[in-house]
This record gives C-alpha cells, structure tokens and sequence, in this order.
C-alpha cells in the first residue's frame, strides 16, 4: 500500500495527492469476542470496505489490552494482516481517556478483569505505544493515535507529554501520529502557537450533536496542519447520561457533512459495531448482519462516501 505523509497542512500520497481519510472505529476486538461473543472476521472488515470506507480504525481499550497475554498478536495482528489485503488503512487508536499527567483515569468504576476501562496511566500508553511502533514499523498502512481522550490538562500541558511520547515514537517508526484535543477531544486551542515538534503529525477532535467543540481553533489549525474529526455520529435515542449521541440527519448530519466537505476534513464515523463501547451509540450497523444499517450508516453511505 501506499505510504502517507504530512505537507503542510495536507495528507498526501506517495502521488502527491491529497488523501481524505473516511474511516469506520471498530470496538476493542477482544472485548468484542469476551462481552459480545463474536470475532472479527474478514467478512467484517469486507463489509466496511463495501460500505466505502478507506480506513479502519481499531479501539484498543486498555484494560483488555492488560488482562489479555500475547494482545497485539491475538487481536492487532489479525486486522492489520486484512486491513492490508484489502486495501484498507489502519488506525490504532490507544483509547484511554483521563488526564495522563497525573493519572487519572475517568470512569474508575468501570473494570474490565479487574482492570481499568480507560486506564489514563502514562506509564503504560507509553509502554503500548512503542510496542505498536516497534511491531508495525514496516507496514506502510499504519496511522496511530496516542491517547484518545486527554481530560484535565490545557494544550500546553498536555503538548509536553505528547511530545515525549512522539519523540519516542520516531525512534522505530515515521507512521503518521494522531494528538488528540483536549477537554472531550473537542479543543485544539494552542496547537497553531505551540504545536507538536516532527513529521507526520496531525491533530485529531470528535464531533458529536451533544459536543462543543471549538470549531475557531479547529479551523485555525486545519489552516497549517491536517485535522482528523476521529470520532462522530448520531443516534436517534441514546442511554448515555448527557445525551451526548441524540441526533438525527437533520439537526446534525447534513451540517456535519457541509462542515467536513467544506474545509476537507478527514474523519472516522462511530462505530461498526450494533451497540458500541459503554452506552448505546452512534451505531452504523444496527445488528452484525451488515444489512442492517443504521440511519447513521445509511447517512454515511449515501451522503459521506
């Protein structure tokens, strides 16, 4: 497959031309096959390359990442392997949410085998993330992002650690490297003034109906450097407690679409899977017959792809 690269504000491939990743998240595969009794197989990974997408985003959360022995190669490996064969980029996405500074983790109460869902401990995204790059320095289709949902810090803060991780990140690979915003993924205030040093990096926030983002440093950044909208979706009747999901075609995903289209931006839809990570989301499958797609997905399929 081709390698991507960052010029300037641009995704490009080894054409010179630019590259809009859509994308479609996948749930942790291990706790898939533990909690919901399936495993992803290469019919799965079909079917989203069916639907239109051109990249797979896969939602490592780290307490399946430490309860299981042998993870990567269990549970990465296999859709890394297909993701390949099938002409399909593959974002890993380490999806810890919290504050990492001081490890914090949000959500302690949720425990996977003991361990915690989104274990914001810097010490082990550290840890993971060079395991990755070691492992998948030369596969040219690998995107990664460091931590998926930075809560607490401000940019500056949060710009050292990442930094640091980066920089050790580029001892084993040049893959392109997803920051996240902070506050919810949702603001990227700072990174125009104080950007991440090196190549490859791009800058990643979510988009959801119930989200404010910061669209002004949105577009700020977008103006020198490549920004992913990493999560985004809507669901008509949603179980989380902020509502964070309920939408529908009209009150968000004709403006989502004339937003991304508008300032050609990339962006991964939440989530092929017919229920999602914690609370009933922003599914664009309705079941795993792949038939059954969502008003989301069919948004997504006709309008997006």
């Amino acid at each position: 497959m081709e390698h991507l690269k960052v010029v300037k504000n641009r995704i490009i491939n080894t054409k010179g031309q630019e590259f809009i990743i859509k994308g479609a998240s996948i749930i942790d595969p291990a706790l898939v096959r533990s909690r919901d009794k399936h495993t992803y197989t290469k019919n799965d990974i079909e079917q989203i390359k069916k639907f239109g997408f051109n990249t797979v985003k896969i939602v490592i959360v780290p307490s399946m990442w430490e309860a299981e022995k042998d993870y990567a190669k269990k549970f990465i490996d296999p859709i890394v392997k297909l993701c390949k064969e099938l002409g399909l980029y593959c974002w890993i996405d380490w999806h810890a949410h919290g504050n990492p500074i001081n490890n914090e983790t949000r959500r302690p109460d949720l425990l996977d085998n003991g361990f915690l869902r989104y274990d914001a401990r810097k010490e082990i995204a550290k840890k993971v993330l060079i395991s990755l790059a070691k492992r998948y320095n030369k596969e040219n289709h690998i995107i990664l992002e460091l931590f998926a949902n930075p809560l607490g810090p401000s940019w500056n803060e949060w710009k050292v650690l990442a930094q640091e991780w980066v920089d050790e990140i580029r001892k084993y690979t040049t893959a392109i490297i997803s920051i996240s915003g902070v506050n919810w993924m949702s603001d990227l205030n700072g990174v125009v003034k104080n950007p991440i040093k090196g190549n490859n990096i791009i800058y990643g926030v979510a988009l959801y109906p119930g989200f404010e983002i910061n669209k002004k440093a949105l577009l700020e950044t977008r103006k020198k450097y490549p920004v992913v909208i990493t999560e985004c979706g809507f669901i008509e009747e949603s179980t989380d407690e902020g509502g964070v999901f309920e939408g529908n075609v009209k009150s968000y995903a004709i403006s989502f679409k004339k937003f991304v289209d508008t300032n050609k931006l990339s962006w991964i839809a939440w989530v092929y899977h017919p229920f999602g990570l914690t609370s009933k989301a922003s599914v664009l499958i309705n079941s795993w017959d792949s038939k059954n797609i969502s008003n989301w997905g069919k948004f997504v399929k006709e309008k997006l792809l």
